[in-house]
């Protein structure tokens, strides 16, 4: 699959979501009436926290806005806004590369935080090799 200009690289498939409501199991039982209710806020809880982690430069890519599809192995049905987690894992770019292409050194670049939100706004693609379209990214503050 070709990369579109200012789509650079693919994130590791072991990088997909941190957390989906849809597929997370809570892992433990409602034992009376107060447990469940307990069950139904942790659900609740667990929709507030969709994330994706993307190594950087890509990460900071979709916070400028720069990089607008995240290619996957597997298909997203989640719309939304979810958190986008700048992985610790270093990229396959030399630190030269790195700052090439986003102006910042690995020292300096922003790893093992949520630096901000982005909307998944449609997923295209088939056979393990799929565009998560992103959309409206918003920089956090402070990571």
């Amino acid at each position: 699959m070709s990369s579109p200009a200012g789509n650079f690289g693919k994130t590791q498939e072991s990088e997909a979501i941190v957390a989906d409501p849809d597929s997370a199991q809570l892992g433990c039982v409602a034992e009376s009436p107060h447990d469940s209710e307990k069950l139904v806020q942790m659900a609740q809880d667990l929709e507030k926290l969709r994330a994706i982690s993307v190594r950087q430069p890509w990460a900071e890519q979709i916070m400028t806005g720069e990089k607008t599809i995240e290619y996957r192995s597997v298909p997203c049905r989640f719309r939304g806004r979810v958190y986008i987690y700048a992985s610790q894992t270093k990229s396959e770019l030399s630190d030269s590369e790195l700052e090439a292409e986003i102006g910042w050194s690995w020292a300096d670049v922003p790893k093992g935080v949520v630096i901000g939100t982005v909307e998944i706004v449609d997923c295209t693609g088939d056979d393990r090799e799929f565009e998560w379209h992103l959309n409206n990214p918003i920089r956090l503050q402070q990571p």
